[in-house]
């Protein structure tokens, strides 16, 4: 009986490190003596490259990693190269891998993947290119994406072109809430609109798809 479960736990270890190189196989570049700086989720001690692999293949926030091959750390980005060149440098001992598995294209296919996610800024595809949002994973279902936070003491949620007070390319000033507020250009809410999404018109717009 022992042996039995033995067996059973193999087959269900081998293939999960098959995923796992699946997932490695499909990663859109990887590189040796390179790492992505300032956006590290998570630092494991681990036993291989393909240990690494499996951990972001588990986590959804992972978009690329950073193996060290001196004392095996793992470290799980939230980020890549694409999103963050500016971040993407040589680093001696370190193996920069990212990966293609994050293409959600809207916050309800998010939440349709993880249902237990909390609301927060997420990247999802928008057409060709990666973009971050944010998503309502609480309120009316979960999987919502604020497409515009409309402030009573401006008239910024007007403007065509995105606007962020947190980040220059997403957001408008509005502080009453802990949402923090933004608008997207209207390119992407019509890309967003045209995935079968339905808008909110509350204190916040909200799309979803």
């Amino acid at each position: 009986m022992l042996q039995h479960y033995f067996g059973i736990l193999v087959i269900v270890i081998s293939a999960k490190l098959h995923e796992a190189l699946e997932q490695c196989h499909a990663s859109t570049y990887s590189v040796y003596g390179h790492h992505l700086s300032g956006h590290v989720i998570s630092t494991s001690s681990v036993s291989s490259l393909s240990e690494c692999v499996m951990m972001c293949s588990d986590e959804f926030r992972c978009k690329s990693l950073n193996f060290r091959l001196k004392g095996k750390s793992c470290d799980l980005n939230d980020a890549d190269r694409h999103t963050h060149p500016e971040d993407y440098g040589p680093k001696e001992g370190s193996v920069y891998m990212d990966t293609s598995k994050n293409n959600f294209k809207s916050c309800a296919e998010i939440h349709q993947e993880w249902p237990q996610v909390e609301s927060g800024y997420y990247w999802i595809k928008i057409g060709t290119r990666d973009a971050q949002v944010y998503c309502d994973m609480e309120n009316y279902g979960g999987g919502w994406t604020l497409a515009v936070s409309i402030s009573s003491k401006n008239n910024d949620h007007l403007q065509r072109e995105v606007n962020n007070c947190f980040n220059s390319i997403l957001c408008v000033p509005f502080t009453e809430k802990n949402i923090i507020a933004r608008k997207l250009s209207d390119e992407d809410i019509h890309k967003l609109a045209q995935t079968g999404g339905r808008v909110l018109d509350i204190e916040n717009v909200l799309i979803k798809s």
